[in-house]
């Protein structure tokens, strides 16, 4: 049976998270799984008082192009290897996808430890994360703006100094940082730097979060509102040149393009690898406030094939005037076939319709397969977070 675990339980989930990710106890993760733990839904089974599996289910929001959703963050998979049971973490996603649903949350991000493993679970890869490494002998050489003055500051004021900005350019189906987080953040990421871009007015334009390993600079997190921040954000960077061999940027924008930091692009190692995934919990509550690029859709009958039963029906989806109608239908005819993950593929952004369609994942009218496929998001949904 599937607990939710309280205070009590806390040793115990301490003890099973810190063996099942191989980490040592100390001040640093007891400080942060307890307010992890704190602002979660953590469910556990146990065998004669022992935690033998977990799950951990956090809560956040999210600004999906404008449209605001609650998402679960799950995290801290974890079984103890004496655990007979094999079902456990099925029961546990079970009854973690039926109170998300019962408390009104649509969407839910993971970070996989094995992507077809959560696919049982109904989520499917729609992140993808770049990674440009370039020799820092390679960067271009910029000079920077007079506008603009870039102050390191210690991350624990990042909150207060970049929150705003981080939030309004956070639009794409990331989460939102609520206080707890940003406090917890550097008790375990305790080696990232900040440093800020101001304006004349001391408006904040921009930042970047970084880090130092071995002889690398690695920026973690990059945002500038205008080209004046750009230059000299990274003209700060190139001031590390002698410090460091290699400048490695992260990010969640997979259209980012070496050439932005150097003049040949052969002179950068760029990969794209997949991130987290996603999971409609409540298909009805995503799509009647899913911001369609189109004011008007002629009816479409979608059969929707998902293991939660809720969203595992027959739905009639029309749009008239931007008044979005998706209900349950018993009409006989059908005119698109989909399962839930490559539904979610085509609503965040990742792969198109048409694309799914060329592959065998969807079947039905490919008029309407098209026609519907106009509708959704063209932009790539991002997240910068890893739960």
């Amino acid at each position: 049976m599937a607990y939710i675990l309280d205070v009590n339980d806390f040793d115990n989930y301490k003890d099973l998270f810190l063996y099942s990710f191989n980490y040592n106890d100390s001040l640093q993760a007891d400080t942060f799984l307890k307010k992890l733990f704190k602002q979660s839904i953590v469910y556990g089974i146990k065998n004669n008082n022992d935690l033998i599996a977990s799950i951990t289910n956090t809560s956040f929001q999210s600004n999906f192009f404008g449209k605001k959703f609650n998402v679960g963050g799950i995290g801290n998979v974890m079984s103890a290897p004496e655990n007979t049971k094999n079902n456990s973490i099925d029961l546990l996603m079970e009854q973690s996808f039926k109170d998300m649903y019962d408390n009104k949350v649509t969407l839910s991000y993971l970070a996989p430890f094995s992507y077809d493993y959560y696919r049982r679970f109904g989520y499917e890869q729609v992140f993808e994360k770049t990674n440009i490494e370039i020799p820092f002998s390679k960067t271009i050489n910029v000079k920077e703006s007079s506008n603009i003055r870039i102050k390191r500051c210690d991350f624990s004021e990042a909150e207060n100094l970049i929150g705003d900005i981080y939030e309004r350019n956070n639009t794409f189906g990331g989460v939102k940082r609520d206080s707890w987080y940003w406090n917890n953040r550097p008790i375990w990421f305790n080696r990232e730097h900040l440093a800020v871009a101001y304006d004349k007015a001391e408006e904040v334009k921009g930042y970047i979060i970084y880090y130092f390993q071995n002889k690398n600079m690695i920026i973690d997190d990059f945002v500038w509102e205008d080209p004046q921040v750009f230059l000299s954000i990274f003209h700060f960077i190139n001031k590390h040149r002698s410090m460091f061999e290699f400048l490695i940027i992260k990010s969640t924008d997979s259209n980012l393009k070496p050439i932005c930091f150097t003049s040949n692009p052969s002179d950068a190692n760029t990969t794209i690898s997949p991130y987290m995934m996603a999971r409609i919990v409540n298909l009805s509550a995503f799509m009647n406030n899913y911001p369609f690029q189109k004011h008007n859709l002629d009816e479409i009958i979608i059969d929707v094939s998902d293991s939660l039963v809720w969203n595992n029906n027959s739905w009639k989806l029309k749009i008239n005037n931007g008044q979005i109608s998706f209900v349950e239908t018993n009409n006989s005819r059908t005119d698109i076939f989909i399962n839930i993950q490559t539904l979610t593929k085509a609503m965040f952004g990742f792969q198109s319709l048409k694309d799914s369609f060329m592959m065998g994942n969807v079947g039905g009218d490919l008029n309407k397969i098209n026609e519907l496929d106009s509708t959704f998001i063209k932009n790539q949904a991002k997240l910068k977070e890893s739960f």
